[in-house]
């Protein structure tokens, strides 16, 4: 199969994608960000897209000089992306001459460090690089649980890893299959060679539900379901179909796992969902540059611990510039 589609980052500015469905291309990649800094215009590109009906991905352009750098730039990814819906998988755009130059291992172990951290928050991820630099510049075999999306400007790409190629990206402001000119403006332009909507979709991940907890069979994982769910543990129910973990019981842990599915917008249609810290609860604060969480804790006489335990920080030393923190009371 062989779908186009575009890239896209700031750079283009305004663009018009019902005109880009109109000639011909069904998806588009929007840069989330890079290094520490998001994309001004992620959100506004984001939406024009899914108004147009197009599938979408995510990249974000790496500068990570070391690991935690990397995850760091995973976790503001997340955080930016968090709560929408991606057909195509993540990407870590390892590209830049200030990264490459860390040598083969150092560049192959950030493509790890990045695209482990967003599996964690169940995100399909990937890698996307120029065909030289997977060649050449990265110990490429080690990478190949992830998807690739491969630029090779040219008629044809020869990329050695078949099963693992998803993605070619065939011009920019060099094309030589068609225009470089999309809805008056050049951009990247792209194939998707398999169908990562519907493997995204049926793993549960990049925002959708796993349909194994669409215990009612409407095709959505929702409130309807938690209900449906606590019908049957009321009933006495004892058909597989509501084992959600698997423990060969039909109880409250099988709810919880729904409720794990499912999007908190949704979990509010139910009569007694779980309740979540008030915003009286905690104040906000917003990193600025130079702060610990340290510092931060004793500007507001808690505990670094209890703020990293509260926003869900694994590294307590990785805190961002622009990062929202929520401060218990």
């Amino acid at each position: 199969m062989k779908i186009a589609g575009i890239d896209i980052s700031k750079w283009q500015g305004d663009l018009n994608f019902t005109k880009v469905r109109e000639e011909g291309f069904d998806f588009t990649i929007i840069r989330a960000g890079s290094g520490t800094v998001p994309d001004p215009m992620f959100e506004k590109n984001y939406t024009r897209a899914k108004n147009a009906g197009m599938n979408i991905g995510a990249y974000w352009y790496t500068y990570a000089q070391n690991t935690d750098q990397a995850e760091a730039e995973a976790e503001l990814c997340n955080k930016i992306i968090k709560g929408k819906k991606f057909e195509l998988p993540i990407y870590f755009d390892i590209e830049d001459n200030s990264v490459l130059g860390l040598g083969v291992n150092t560049a192959t172990a950030l493509v790890h460090a990045f695209c482990k951290r967003m599996e964690s928050y169940k995100y399909f991820a990937g890698v996307y690089s120029s065909l030289s630099i997977f060649n050449s510049r990265l110990n490429d075999s080690e990478l190949q649980r992830y998807a690739h999306w491969v630029a090779c400007w040219s008629t044809s790409c020869s990329y050695p890893y078949p099963e693992s190629f998803g993605m070619w990206q065939y011009g920019g402001e060099t094309n030589l299959i068609r225009s470089n000119q999309v809805a008056g403006k050049t951009v990247d332009q792209n194939y998707m060679l398999v169908d990562y909507p519907s493997m995204i979709k049926s793993k549960g991940l990049n925002g959708y539900a796993d349909l194994n907890y669409d215990v009612n069979g409407d095709g959505a994982v929702n409130s309807k379901d938690i209900i449906s769910e606590m019908k049957a543990i009321a009933s006495g129910e004892t058909n597989t179909i509501f084992d959600l973990n698997g423990d060969g019981k039909v109880n409250s842990k099988d709810t919880v796992a729904i409720m794990k599915n499912i999007s908190g917008a949704e979990l509010s249609e139910v009569q007694n969902p779980p309740s979540v810290p008030d915003k009286q609860d905690y104040t906000e604060y917003t990193v600025v540059s130079g702060d610990t969480l340290s510092g931060i804790a004793a500007k507001f006489g808690t505990t670094y611990q209890k703020i990293a335990e509260y926003n869900g920080i694994e590294n307590p030393n990785l805190i961002i510039s622009g990062q929202m923190l929520k401060i218990p009371k």
